[in-house]
């Protein structure tokens, strides 16, 4: 007897044998709602790295530094957690350290500063073991739809069918790539988040906002989308309130996947549940991209996403100063 039950939680994933034996019906599928840490792509990862890269803990520890990392391999110490285990896949990890996870991460995280770590969220389990987050599930999905340069030249559309094929059960196999993917693009966040704070001069002030622009690298070819770009800038907005620095809406620069083009996203601060306040970049970027004289494109979804000339980034950011 097979239970395909996607979406109720009262679920019955597993059936009793004539012999009173019960087994879990291996096609079964269930939502849950659990507490979830703020670890990215946890069960595709290890501990270690999830905890080193995730915007969260790296913010807030910096991680990128060697005072931060010496709090990071500390932390795992006191918690008793080997960092051979933690280095390890985590579905390879050992079964206790993953039972006594939570206890310990609410003993010793607090001591951190460390104070809001776990969430409520969805969980798909099926079948005996698999389990995934609906976080994780946006994040390799987003990952499938912003890595169509990297899929043998296919166009953003065949890009959308690959994501969308993503969210089958039957197709498990592309979320994981995309999951990887996403892996990836932390990691370049990470690199270039940690390489703005520390190298002096590369966050420069527009008055009433803050701007920076990454230079051309090989992680630009994995932050050139507009939403990994606007990850990192709120990674980078975190970093920077973490130092203590005033808060500022942020614009960022990078160089986009078409030649000679920048795609420039702007963020004024998180968005909150139930908050109305829009973003005051939409007009200016429209504006001050019309007086500049370039080319540029302002139909993305967004209309804080701009895609514009590269000889014409100075001339732009000299004009949306004069807007904001």
């Amino acid at each position: 007897q097979h239970i395909n039950s996607s979406g109720n939680l009262d679920a019955v994933t597993s059936v009793t044998l004539k012999d009173g034996t019960k087994v879990l019906a291996p096609d079964s599928s269930r939502i849950a709602y659990e507490d979830e840490a703020k670890l990215m792509l946890l069960q595709e990862w290890n501990l270690f790295d999830s905890m080193l890269c995730s915007s969260y803990i790296a913010t807030k520890l910096k991680t990128w530094s060697d005072n931060g990392m010496k709090k990071l391999m500390l932390l795992l110490a006191q918690m008793g957690f080997a960092l051979e285990e933690c280095k390890q896949k985590f579905q390879y990890m050992s079964v206790e350290i993953k039972r006594k996870m939570k206890d310990e991460f609410e003993q010793f995280l607090p001591k951190y500063g460390l104070t809001d770590f776990y969430y409520r969220g969805f969980l798909l389990l099926h079948g005996h073991s698999s389990r995934v987050s609906a976080a994780d599930v946006v994040y390799g999905v987003t990952a499938l739809l912003e890595s169509f340069v990297e899929s043998d030249g296919s166009c953003a559309s065949k890009q959308f069918g690959v994501a969308y094929d993503a969210l089958s059960l039957s197709k498990l196999e592309k979320l994981e790539l995309g999951m990887q993917h996403a892996i990836k693009i932390q990691m370049a966040i990470l690199r270039q988040g940690s390489a703005a704070i520390t190298k002096k001069g590369s966050i420069r002030s527009g008055g009433k906002f803050r701007w920076v622009k990454l230079e051309d690298s090989a992680d630009t070819k994995l932050l050139g989308y507009p939403q990994a770009l606007t990850k990192f800038s709120y990674f980078l907005m975190d970093a920077l309130r973490e130092k203590g620095a005033k808060m500022k809406p942020l614009v960022c620069v990078c160089y986009a996947q078409e030649r000679n083009k920048v795609l420039i996203v702007g963020v004024c601060g998180k968005p909150r549940l139930g908050a109305v306040q829009g973003n005051a970049f939409g007009i200016a970027f429209r504006n001050a991209a019309e007086e500049t004289g370039a080319e540029f494109f302002h139909e993305l979804f967004e209309s804080s996403w701009i895609v514009l000339d590269a000889v014409a980034v100075n001339s732009f950011m000299i004009r949306l100063t004069e807007k904001l």
